[in-house]
Parts: structure tokens; C-alpha cells; sequence
């Protein structure tokens, strides 16, 4: 039976999702879609083949594939072509609070998760929310796990490679990625990258856009440094000249754009130089300088410019 509603999060038009739709009104539409079809469940994670987006939408089947590659890249859905399963990554955690055993949706929740357990996307889904939704790992030995069937020809060879034999892969074996890589057996994962996720923000500077921080960190976490060196970095680049005076990025842009990457003596105002010569060396944080409010006169400095303007009047009265 389709939900009588679904839940839409404002910051769906916040943060660096929307940025990335905005002005795309049909992937704007189709990202709406996702969470409120009559299609969708409440973990986001169900079978949707691409026809039904066509007919529904009233787009072509291309135009569809497209918009479906353009939100994955974003790290908002992975799509599954062989089962023909959307997951809207951070859906399960906008509908549900941590679940108890005594709480009674428990049966349904996890009658929705069995249903996909025949989609690759599940031991990913099982992985990320065991400990939210107190599902248990399947005693079987998972599926294939999932690739984005919108990568390029020599970015699928590479995976077969790196599936097949451990030392044909895309690069080096202690690649970050591989690093990085989540042990299925690991029950803790997902409670750890919560915790770690706690650090990070309780670090950052800059406390805006907390639910778009939570999907930029579960979509870089197979790629980001270790979170001791990640908080390491944070506190150089809060050393910084150009972060010390405000102009630190938010939280999910500094993910997902990898800034974990930025040396931070590049942010720094060189020896020498005055705050007068800061385009040659912040040409955006001047610019931003430059569109804030003017301070205000003082109450002596407007008293003496209005008494001055009455002199001067006097003065020019025949």
C-alpha cells in the first residue's frame, strides 16, 4: 500500500545539493520525486526502474538517466540497474530517530529492508544504519557490491581489475580509498563514524547546515584522511588569515570539494604586505570584504556634520 505522505527536508533547497540543482528544474523535480513517489518508502531504499520516472515526470528515459547520474555524483542517491533500486542515502535518518526493540515500527522497518535484500545496495544500506534501525548483518555472503552504472568504460575496467587480482586497481594500494575502506565484519563502523562525525563538527567553525555535514560525511567516507589527521588539518586552517576573519566554508562544501587537501600557508596574508594589498593575495575574500555594511557614524561624528550643514546654510541665506 503507497504512504498517504512522505517527508520532504527543507534542506533539500540548502547547502551544496541545492547549489548543484539550482536552475536544473527537472533534476530539482526528479530529487522531490524520489522522496515522495508513490513508489518510496520510509528508508528510501525500493524498486524504481527509470520507466516509471519517464512516465511519471513526463521526461524521456535519456533525460531520466541523466538526472539519475547527476544525483548520484552528488552523493544524494546510488541506483542499482540490475535490480532496478533507487537509495536515497539520508532518507531512513531523516524519517527515524535511533530505534528500540519495545518500539513497534521495528517489524516493518525491517520487512522494508528484507524486500531490497535482493538489490547490491543493501549490505551498503544494512551498513550504514545496523546500528539506527537495529538491523543485523545477513548470514549469507552479500552481493556483488554496488557500482555506479554511470561510470566510464575505463573507470569499470579498473574495478573489475581491482576485484580480480588486488594489485591491478586505479592507483596505489594504500590509496586513501582503500585506506578508508569499511570492514563489512566491523559492527562498529557506523557507531564510530558517528562519533567521528561529532568531532569534526564540534571542531569546524563554522555550525551551519548540520544535516547536509551528515550527507557529505557519509558520502566522502571512503575517501576522506583519517579523522585525527582531518581534525589536524581543521586547526591549521583555523590559524589561517582568511578563515580567522570569517571566511571558512561551510562544513558540507568542505567535504565534499575535499579541502581536507588546501595547504593552509596558501590562505595566510604574505610577510610584508598590508591589509590595503589583500586582493593580490585574497581576491575573494576582498571581494566579500568589499559588499559588507559600512559602519556607522557615531552620535558626535553625525551631530558634528549636521551642525556644520546648518552653518553652511546660514551662511548662503541672503
Amino acid at each position: 500500500m503507497a504512504r498517504r505522505y512522505g517527508k520532504v527536508s527543507p534542506q533539500l533547497w540548502a547547502g551544496s545539493l541545492a547549489d548543484d540543482l539550482r536552475g536544473d528544474h527537472l533534476a530539482q523535480t526528479v530529487a522531490c520525486y524520489l522522496i515522495t513517489s508513490p513508489h518510496a518508502n520510509s528508508i528510501g531504499l525500493y524498486r524504481l526502474p527509470v520507466g516509471y520516472i519517464s512516465e511519471d515526470i513526463g521526461c524521456s528515459r535519456e533525460e531520466a538517466l541523466q538526472v539519475l547520474e547527476r544525483l548520484e555524483k552528488a552523493g544524494f542517491i546510488r541506483y542499482d540497474t540490475k535490480a532496478q533500486f533507487v537509495w536515497v542515502i539520508e532518507h531512513a535518518r531523516h524519517e527515524y530517530q535511533p530505534l528500540k526493540k519495545s518500539d513497534k515500527q521495528i517489524d516493518s522497518v525491517h520487512r522494508l529492508v528484507e524486500a531490497a535484500s535482493r538489490s547490491c545496495l543493501h549490505a551498503e544500506f544494512v551498513e550504514l544504519y545496523s546500528a539506527r534501525l537495529l538491523i543485523e548483518p545477513p548470514q549469507e555472503a552479500p552481493l556483488e557490491p554496488h557500482r555506479s552504472p554511470f561510470s566510464s568504460p575505463s573507470e569499470a575496467k579498473g574495478t573489475k581489475e581491482q576485484g580480480n587480482n588486488g594489485t591491478k586497481e586505479q592507483g596505489n594500494t594504500d590509496s586513501p580509498e582503500r585506506a578508508r575502506e569499511p570492514e563489512e565484519s566491523d559492527p562498529t563502523w557506523p557507531q564510530r563514524q558517528a562519533a567521528e562525525f561529532d568531532q569534526f563538527w564540534s571542531a569546524y567553525p563554522v555550525k551551519d547546515g548540520m544535516l547536509d555535514a551528515q550527507r557529505a560525511w557519509a558520502s566522502t567516507a571512503r575517501v576522506r584522511p583519517p579523522t585525527p589527521g582531518l581534525l589536524e588539518h581543521l586547526e591549521a586552517m583555523k590559524r589561517t588569515d582568511r578563515w580567522s576573519e570569517g571566511f571558512a566554508p561551510n562544513p558540507a562544501r568542505y567535504l565534499r570539494d575535499q579541502l581536507w587537501t588546501t595547504d593552509p600557508s596558501t590562505l595566510n596574508r604574505p610577510k610584508g604586505r598590508g591589509s590595503d594589498d589583500r586582493a593580490s593575495w585574497d581576491p575573494v575574500g576582498a571581494a566579500l570584504a568589499e559588499r559588507q555594511p559600512k559602519p556607522k557614524l557615531s552620535k558626535e561624528e553625525l551631530d558634528r556634520l549636521v551642525a556644520a550643514d546648518l552653518a553652511a546654510r546660514k551662511e548662503d541665506e541672503p
